[in-house]
């Protein structure tokens, strides 16, 4: 199957002195054809008006369905690769991998207790038109746009650094069509062969009334993690490897291949009603369920502390090989129900989105090494493990009055927000057979924790526009919100509390934030634009009857985005450069800090500035160009003594370059090949200690043939099969033994790591 084009603008474009000695320096520099092709056109969505992405004034980039599948592209960290200013701390899929944009990030680089169905509020996710943070399988999708810059005056859910949203493809009413897929591909360290299949219909039940789109699909990814040393019977069997008590016995341990596999099931629904030439309505479903066998991550550090008898030397587990002693497996579920309606107006369109969606999630982690640093460890059979639980529910509520004159000098958008939000998270601690060393446990649990929350959040937002002139225009937003957000924490130490202890808390208030902005299209070739845009997050309590006065209440954080940019197209649409310039001011910024239990708390003041360079060209009518260039520095600039100046979790120097082949052979099939690199800089993981990552490069090649109805293609991603970090837990002042009487070996810290070389083929079917 041949995948749907990108929109080929066929307009003629003059082209001035200036700009034609801009295009001829380009084009010596990169070899640009005058003559060639005009690049594809992508229109986004992303100004709630479909607009071609070179008209956009403010910093934005997509990715096609097509450059999606081209990519190989299969979860949230293959995305943040290819688009500049955004970046992700790829943890691998048992986790939730936090996305970050222009580098608003204070987090230390930490695989999370508790897994959420949020990116909090410094990156708001959409999919469609429900705000929700899912890792999406990314099957039939129109495109990924990703906004830098805070977009709350734009989007009911508000956001800190920016917006990405998954557009999937819309029912149509005019044609019947079905796709097949089927990709197969095997990884360097993995012993199993991966695969993934999907299935999309779309079918016209009553021409240009009725449509339905239903997509059916099945990821299956195999492991590339080993666990050596996992504890057969908690409790009873000896846990660390080598142990000297004479009551140990080789079985007491196994070795367990390839842990951390994926299986993703997906299945989204799309009902389209024309129940008028002026008035629609999409009934949406969407339903995804990922089962993780464990984590994508190195433990050789830790595991160095234990000495192997047979050598004497430290034991050496290998890169692609873990030390917890638990198979830390996940099991959650997304369900999105949606009803979109849509009135025509005549100069505006009133739309609105009805969502509810529930997530749901159970998981088990090795929390052996936590209870050790609290002086279990005299136990010689003890080790630990931590059931947790995540059920929440949210329903929201966007309407929005867009205008769509094009000939009125006025233009707007006026929005209301509604969002009702219950999530229970549970993690029960247990430790098996303890009583039989200590003092009992009911059911060898050792902690109970209960946390609930209901947040409600009501908003009014809006833009208005004024074109001054012709190719001058102007705009001024603002967004108003109020919160009330309520939290209950039930803690319980089964060995002195005989029941769970309850600590209610809330914080409630309202707030407003501001936009201004002003572009100036130069001729027909480029658009120069500039803006000031606010973005807030929320603020909130530390539950818990043990957390200190002083840090009970968070407050919210707030960002200043000053930004100045270019869009320009040359060489009669041959080439696409976009530019942008940002810093931001970024006020009572919000840290994860660990004192014996996990808070946060306000660390002051920061910043962070940068550029970020986007191009994409047609060398002549076979060859073409894509790169993207960032640069973006963050650090404190006011705060207490025990932070470093450099905001952890994001690269400040990122590249991706691309060169793509296309032809015709001689037998009349389509020939495409493409390589493309991704790098990134150094990456430190906290803000008081950690380390710093090593920067890295990613190579992807392919090359396929097509015709109207097939393709087939050859894919290898990480090429040359990189070993790198992406992540952390935890810092290397964990690495030692516990000091019991057993000396344990901690294993807190580990590192997670690069999913190794992918070779594998790729095809697609189109029936018609």
């Amino acid at each position: 199957m041949r995948s749907k084009k990108a929109r080929i603008r066929a307009v003629s474009v003059r082209v001035k002195p200036v700009t034609a000695a801009v295009a001829t320096a380009l084009g010596s520099f990169v070899g640009l054809d005058m003559a060639a092709a005009a690049t594809p056109e992508i229109v986004v969505s992303a100004t709630r008006r479909d607009t071609a992405i070179q008209e956009v004034p403010y910093s934005i980039s997509a990715l096609g369905g097509e450059t999606i599948e081209n990519l190989q592209v299969r979860n949230l960290s293959d995305i943040a690769r290819w688009v500049p200013g955004l970046s992700q701390v790829d943890q691998g899929s048992r986790e939730a991998n936090q996305l970050i944009i222009r580098g608003l990030n204070a987090s230390a680089i930490m695989a999370p207790e508790l897994l959420r169905n949020t990116q909090g509020d410094r990156v708001s996710t959409y999919f469609g038109e429900t705000p929700v943070y899912i890792n999406l399988a990314p099957v039939d999708l129109a495109r990924v746009e990703v906004l830098r810059g805070p977009q709350g005056t734009l989007y009911g859910s508000r956001s800190l650094g920016g917006t990405v949203r998954f557009v999937a493809n819309k029912p149509q009413t005019d044609e019947l069509t079905v796709d097949g897929h089927v990709r197969g591909f095997d990884m360097s360290e993995s012993d199993d062969f991966g695969y993934d299949v999907d299935a999309v219909i779309n079918v016209p039940i009553i021409e240009d009334v009725f449509a339905l789109r239903a997509v059916l699909a099945y990821m299956n990814t195999p492991g590339f993690i080993d666990q050596p040393y996992v504890v057969n019977q908690p409790g009873v069997s000896c846990p660390e490897p080598f142990f000297s008590d004479p009551g140990c016995t080789p079985d007491d341990l196994r070795y367990e291949k390839d842990t951390n596999d994926e299986q993703t099931t997906s299945l989204r629904t799309s009902l389209l009603w024309n129940i008028s030439d002026s008035f629609s309505a999409t009934l949406n479903y969407v339903f995804q369920r990922n089962e993780s066998g464990g984590n994508q991550v190195n433990s050789r550090d830790s595991m160095a502390v234990i000495t192997n008898p047979g050598t004497m030397m430290p034991l050496d587990i290998g890169d692609y090989a873990s030390g917890l002693r638990f198979l830390e497996t996940n099991e959650r579920d997304n369900n999105i129900f949606n009803l979109e309606l849509n009135v025509d107006l005549g100069s505006a369109e009133l739309v609105s989105s009805t969502s509810y969606n529930t997530f749901d999630q159970e998981g088990t982690r090795d929390q052996t090494d936590l209870l050790l640093l609290y002086g279990y460890g005299d136990f010689p059979a003890f080790s630990a493990y931590t059931e947790d639980s995540t059920d929440d529910k949210t329903l929201t509520q966007e309407i929005r009055l867009v205008s769509k004159d094009e000939g009125s000098r006025i233009d707007y958008i006026l929005g209301l927000y509604y969002q009702d939000q219950d999530l229970q998270q549970g993690s029960n601690e247990f430790a098996p057979n303890f009583d039989l060393f200590g003092p009992p446990l009911a059911n060898g649990q050792v902690t109970y924790i209960d946390v609930t929350r209901d947040l409600k959040e009501l908003a009014v937002f809006g833009e208005l526009g004024y074109k001054i002139t012709e190719n001058w225009h102007v705009l001024a937003g603002a967004r108003w919100f109020d919160v009330d957000d309520e939290l209950t924490n039930c803690l319980q130490f089964t060995l002195f509390d005989p029941a769970p202890v309850c600590d209610p808390g809330g914080d409630s208030g309202d707030d407003i934030i501001f936009k201004l902005s002003s572009d100036i299209r130069v001729g027909d070739d480029a658009l120069i634009y500039a803006l000031f845009s606010q973005g807030i997050s929320l603020g909130g309590i530390n539950p818990g009857a043990f957390v200190p006065d002083e840090l009970r209440f968070v407050k919210p954080e707030k960002a200043n985005n000053y930004e100045v940019g270019l869009h320009s197209t040359l060489g009669e649409g041959a080439l696409n450069l976009n530019a942008a310039a940002f810093w931001i001011d970024w006020t009572d910024i919000q840290i994860d800090e660990f004192i014996g239990f996990p808070v946060t708390t306000n660390a002051g003041k920061a910043r962070t500035d940068g550029v970020e360079i986007e191009l994409q060209a047609n060398l002549s009518d076979h060859w073409q160009l894509n790169a993207g260039v960032t640069l973006t520095e963050g650090k404190i600039t006011s705060a207490g003594p025990d932070y470093h100046a450099r905001l952890p979790g994001f690269p400040e120097e990122t590249l991706n370059f691309g060169l793509g082949y296309n032809s015709q052979l001689s037998n009349g099939l389509d020939l495409a090949a493409e390589w493309m690199v991704a790098v990134q800089g150094d990456v430190t993981t906290s803000l008081s200690g950690g380390e710093t990552l090593s920067g890295f490069a990613v190579h992807h090649a392919s090359v396929g043939v097509s015709n109207d109805t097939w393709q087939a293609t050859l894919f290898a991603n990480n090429l040359f099969d990189k070993f790198a970090v992406t992540g952390v837990r935890d810092d290397q002042s964990y690495i030692g033994t516990d000091g019991s009487a057993n000396d344990f070996a901690l294993r807190r810290y580990y590192r997670n790591v690069l999913t190794p070389r992918t070779i594998g083929l790729d095809l697609r079917y189109r029936f018609k």
